[in-house]
């Protein structure tokens, strides 16, 4: 069985390096100097590229005098080379930047941070380690009263999937205390979901672990209000929903179903099926969405883009580029994902990862994204790719042509 959620759970995957070191929580408290009115006002000017490189000399001199999270800032900036918008070479970022560090440090990052001194960055480090549920939902507690409960979902992404020993717990935690983030609420769906309509299959190839999973969830997993409010997102073409039902297609079937079957239309099943190409990407290959697909596609992720920060340069790059073809775009972007396009940058506690996307800055960095990846990944099906109208100015951008 654990082969099975192996193989089904691939989509999650992701790699993820930190120091193996165990470590109990200290108490919360803030990130120093993410309360610096200095630094939140040179932050927003960066984000809205006013005097940007001003900006980024005024939180060097804050990171120079000790600043954590303008360190954390600029260090996530260099990471990222977030400095390429403003023209900037890696050099001419540095030369911004007060040195306190010494040229073999600064390869690697412009200042230099101690995350064990700080029970926030602490727990980041360490939570991925976290071998019983206790400590990790003890670091997630130190993360989100420290104001990064952003950058959880990875984490809980992670354990669900390669921490089979406390992923229903996480899962829990995750619900009650993570679902506002649309990222945690689309792991914690499946996941649910996943648990309900494998239930029987797993009972049947190993029932000590069926009887195990039981008395560790103590409650039904797919209550009635959770399967009726999942039916309804599904009837409304809700994208998460819909990737999740066709992730899960395969399983769903017979007495454990998500739905009632007969109560989806035709379409809806549809879309399902091809939104999920994305998570299965190279492993599967439905028939390419018809034109009537494609505005429902589209539909359904602009919708979907209104509670998620991370598409919203998607769609703002679609219409400034691609307005006759803007149905196309969106759609092909969003059963696209993020392949390629590596993680998305997070500057909490500085900047709220809503200001981060809904800037220019955030359009412009995902459109030299989109110029330096191949577009469709190797393996997926070749009418999964997006029109010139958006590749042309993505490679111009990127450099790539």
């Amino acid at each position: 069985m654990e082969r099975l959620k192996a193989s089904i759970l691939r989509v999650f995957a992701f790699a993820f390096f930190c120091v193996v070191i165990a470590v109990s929580p200290a108490r919360a408290e803030p990130i120093p100097g993410a309360d610096e009115p200095a630094l939140r006002e040179a932050a927003l000017m960066w984000l809205a590229e006013d005097q940007s490189e001003s900006a980024l000399r005024t939180i060097g001199e804050l990171a120079a005098e000790g600043n954590v999270a303008a360190r954390l800032f600029l260090n996530q900036v260099f990471a990222r080379r977030s400095f390429h918008n403003e023209g900037l070479t890696r050099e001419a970022f540095l030369a911004l930047l007060p040195a306190v560090s010494t040229e073999e440090e600064r390869r690697l990052r412009p200042f230099n941070v101690d995350h064990e001194a700080y029970p926030a960055l602490r727990a980041l480090r360490h939570i991925a380690q976290a071998e019983t549920s206790e400590k990790w939902i003890d670091n997630a507690e130190v993360i989100i009263a420290a104001g990064m409960k952003s950058r959880l979902a990875q984490f809980v992404e992670l354990g669900i999937v390669n921490n089979d020993p406390i992923d229903i717990e996480l899962a829990k935690f995750a619900a009650e205390n993570l679902q506002d983030d649309p990222d945690v609420s689309r792991i914690v769906t499946w996941f649910f979901g996943y648990s309900h309509v494998t239930a029987d299959l797993v009972a049947e190839m190993d029932p000590a672990k069926a009887a195990e999973n039981a008395s560790r969830w103590k409650e039904e997993f797919w209550t009635t209000e959770r399967a009726e409010a999942f039916q309804q997102a599904l009837i409304s073409r809700n994208w998460m929903a819909l990737e999740v039902k066709g992730m899960l297609r395969w399983f769903d079937e017979g007495k454990r179903g998500l739905v009632e079957q007969s109560d989806m239309g035709e379409h809806t099943l549809r879309l399902g099926e091809l939104i999920s190409i994305g998570p299965y990407g190279p492993d599967y290959a439905p028939q390419p969405p018809t034109t009537e697909e494609i505005d429902m596609l589209a539909t359904s992720y602009r919708r979907y883009a209104e509670g998620n920060p991370w598409t919203r340069p998607n769609i703002r790059l679609c219409d400034k580029y691609c307005q006759s073809q803007a149905a196309t775009c969106v759609a092909m972007l969003g059963l696209l994902g993020d392949a390629g396009l590596g993680t998305e940058p997070n500057y909490t506690p500085v900047l709220t990862v809503g200001e981060y996307y809904q800037s220019d800055r955030a359009v412009a960095e995902r459109l030299i994204a989109l110029g330096l990846v191949d577009l469709p990944p190797p393996r997926y099906p070749e009418w999964l790719e997006l029109p010139q109208c958006l590749m042309e100015p993505a490679r111009r951008a990127a450099g790539t042509r």
